[in-house]
C-alpha cells in the first residue's frame, strides 16, 4: 500500500509539472496577436505547408529574416502566413525538437531581425544559400540550417550535430572551438 500512495504521489507531481509547463507556454502564447508580425531567426525548410521541428533539409527554402505574420497556435502547431499568402504550419515534435511549443516559438520568430553582420562574409555566404562549410561558427551553421534534432544531438555543446536531409538520410557537421571542421554524409 505504501508503495501504491508513493507512486500515486509522484503520478500526482509529474502532472501538476506537466499543466504547470503548458500553463507558461499558453501565457506567452496568448501575449500573441493574429496579424503580429515577426522575423524568422534561421533559415529553414517546409513542404506541403509544415515545417517539421524535426527539420528536414529539404523542400522550399525559407531564408532568415523573412517577415512572417503570427495567425494562431493550437496543440503542437503554430500557423504564420509567408509575405505571398501562403500558410504555414511549425508543426512541434518535442521527442525531437526538445522543446515545447513556447520554445520553438522564442527560438524560431522574434520581432527584430537576426543580425548577420555580426557573421563572417564567407558564414554570410553560406547562410545566404542554406549551407554549411567549414570554418563556420556553431551560432553561423543554426542561422544557416537551424536546430539539429535534439533525440541525436542532445547539447549544442557536443562537438557533433547530427541533421536529417530527409527521414533515411542525414549529414553529421563536426566541430572543433566552435568551428566546423568537417561535414559528413
Amino acid at each position: 500500500m505504501q508503495n501504491f500512495i508513493k507512486l500515486l504521489t509522484l503520478l500526482f507531481f509529474v502532472a501538476a509539472s506537466i499543466i504547470a509547463d503548458q500553463s507558461r507556454m499558453q501565457n506567452e502564447l496568448k501575449k500573441t496577436r493574429s496579424g503580429d508580425v515577426f522575423y524568422t531567426r534561421f533559415n529553414f525548410y517546409y513542404e506541403k505547408g509544415t515545417h517539421n521541428t524535426t527539420n528536414y533539409l529539404r523542400g522550399k527554402f525559407l531564408p532568415v529574416n523573412t517577415p512572417v505574420t503570427f495567425i494562431r497556435y493550437s496543440g503542437n502547431s503554430i500557423y504564420i502566413r509567408l509575405p505571398n499568402d501562403e500558410k504555414i504550419c511549425l508543426y512541434n515534435v518535442p521527442i525531437y525538437s526538445g522543446e515545447n511549443l513556447n520554445g520553438i516559438f522564442k527560438r524560431t520568430l522574434s520581432t527584430s531581425k537576426t543580425i548577420l553582420s555580426e557573421f563572417t562574409q564567407e558564414e554570410q555566404k553560406a547562410i545566404k544559400t542554406g549551407e554549411v562549410r567549414t570554418g563556420m561558427s556553431k551560432q553561423a551553421v543554426i542561422v544557416s540550417i537551424g536546430y539539429p534534432p535534439k533525440h541525436k544531438t542532445p547539447s549544442l555543446e557536443s562537438d557533433s550535430w547530427r541533421y536529417w536531409r530527409h527521414r533515411y538520410n542525414t549529414i553529421v557537421v563536426e566541430f572543433d572551438n566552435d568551428t566546423v571542421v568537417r561535414i559528413r554524409n
